[in-house]
């Protein structure tokens, strides 16, 4: 295991945990205690993924409140080199490139990094080989440089992972200017990018506009406003259409966030939770297929529309009191004698009295009453 600590462009030392010291049944725990051990002043921590070694050292850190940020070599980049001619076949071919270009001691001011006396580092940094291919810069591949050389090159891996790309630091300054700049009102994130790794306390208001699969990246996402520092009130809304794919894929988020809190609770999770998501996925199944067939076909795109919002789950409306009478009162289910209602609050927003919207700025009282509203 090799640590490259990192302050801004100079890099310490790399730190090595030579692997027969690190215990196979609990690898990922006894890694992810050697980073909290080293972390400094709430730095960012990169985890390298590839190969699925990182996972567990990536959850166990999440468990101890850090928000590492996840390094896929394999994934598709969209970058391209610093002349603007090139592009990447994947991002770690991206990063291997880009660090090469920031080492360049000819450009404007002179190289910012500034690394270690380390030969075996400089031995790793200088091995890959590359091509270009009508997709771009493809770096040789790990498992190539390891036959050739008949060693891994980890304390190489391991500085370029951390400063592979310019996007973080410019992510960074973005995220800064959000915190600092009473001027800049609006922060634009991807919910993976901008859902790990960042402190957005300087706003109150979270909105998404797109759906992921996994509730757990919408958590995180939403965590970037609930952070240490924040003394005000959060309110989250989620945007999506009637009638849509969103619209049901919403609805199979609560029930896997029902299944979650149960689990987490140590509880055996109810056969109703478990039959609803299961029914959901299996009425999911024909639009999915609706979807990826209208994804391929061409033609009239308003046909595609009509058929993929047809092939979509329906769901029915009921009157809702809050529209007459501006409240909706519900009992609590713990304490039969307490009760919460649900008013519209700040802009039109629906807010309710019980402590999860107090801490969350949702619950399940403003969402079913939103469903039956805006059905």
């Amino acid at each position: 295991m090799i640590i490259a600590c990192r302050h801004d462009g100079w890099f310490a030392p790399m730190l090595e945990t030579p692997g027969r010291e690190i215990p196979l049944d609990s690898m990922g725990r006894h890694c992810a205690g050697i980073v909290v051990a080293n972390r400094r002043q709430e730095s960012a921590v990169i985890i390298d993924m590839g190969g699925g070694y990182g996972g567990s050292t990536f959850e166990h850190l999440r468990d101890n409140r850090i928000d590492p940020i996840p390094y896929k070599g394999a994934e598709k980049s969209m970058h391209r080199t610093a002349d603007r001619q090139l592009g990447f076949t994947n991002k770690r071919s991206q990063a291997i490139w880009q660090f090469r270009e920031a080492l360049d001691p000819n450009q404007d001011g002179g190289s910012p990094i500034a690394l270690p006396d380390d030969p075996a580092l400089m031995a790793d940094l200088t091995a890959p080989t590359f091509e270009v291919t009508p997709r771009g810069i493809k770096v040789e591949t790990k498992e190539d440089v390891i036959k050739r050389l008949g060693r891994s090159t980890d304390r190489g891996d391991a500085a370029v992972t951390i400063t592979g790309s310019d996007d973080a630091k410019a992510r960074m300054k973005a995220v800064d200017r959000f915190q600092d700049d009473p001027s800049v009102r609006v922060a634009l994130c991807n919910i993976i990018a901008g859902g790990v790794g960042i402190t957005l306390t300087a706003g109150t208001h979270v909105i998404f506009q797109d759906l992921d699969w996994v509730p757990a990246n919408h958590a995180q996402a939403e965590d970037r406003c609930y952070r240490m520092g924040q003394d005000q009130r959060v309110t989250v809304e989620y945007f999506h259409a009637n009638g849509t794919l969103d619209s049901y894929i919403g609805t199979l988020l609560e029930q896997k966030m029902a299944l979650i809190a149960a689990v987490e609770a140590d509880e055996i999770p109810n056969q109703s939770i478990l039959a609803e998501i299961q029914d959901g996925l299996r009425q999911l199944a024909p639009a999915l297929m609706e979807e990826a067939r209208a994804a391929r076909a061409t033609g009239d795109t308003a046909a595609r529309i009509d058929a993929l919002a047809n092939a979509t789950p329906k769901q029915k409306s009921e009157d809702a009191p809050l529209l007459e009478t501006g409240s909706w009162e519900f009992t609590s289910s713990r304490d039969p004698s307490a009760t919460y209602q649900v008013t519209f609050g700040r802009a039109g927003h629906l807010e309710c009295s019980c402590p999860g919207f107090t801490w969350r700025g949702n619950c399940k009282h403003v969402r079913e009453v939103r469903e039956k509203i805006f059905d």
